[in-house]
């Protein structure tokens, strides 16, 4: 289990509970057949490559998607409504995390946003 800490106003503003998502088929359940979106993490495990691109593809749901740097800034983030497909520009992402739709602007997200990615057991 993860948390998804956001400074806003050099405060730790919001707390998010996140789950690793290994595989494809879990972040399917996570995202298709539930009615709330479970948020998810992707680490990757080299900083120097893309991730693959993130999908809707099949899912009902519209997302947010977050793509954080080594030094835990936000480089991108978009709204990604179904059946659409984002490939991200930047190719220094550490972690990629998968928000329900409005969590970016409930949080006044913004590229630079700070944000820790904290492991708990």
């Amino acid at each position: 289990m993860y948390e998804l800490v956001i400074y806003n106003n050099k405060n730790g503003q919001k707390y998010i509970k996140l789950e690793y998502a290994s595989n494809f088929y879990k972040r399917l359940i996570g995202l298709m057949f539930k009615n709330t979106i479970k948020p998810l993490l992707f680490i990757q495990k080299t900083s120097k490559r893309h991730f693959s691109s993130i999908h809707t593809f099949f899912m009902k749901k519209t997302i947010d998607i977050l793509y954080i740097s080594e030094d835990n800034k936000i480089l991108e983030y978009v709204t990604l409504p179904p059946w659409k497909m984002y490939i991200p520009k930047n190719n220094q992402t550490k972690y990629i995390i998968e928000l329900p739709k409005n969590t970016i602007k409930k949080n006044k997200i913004t590229t630079n946003t700070t944000i820790e990615v904290v492991k708990r057991i």
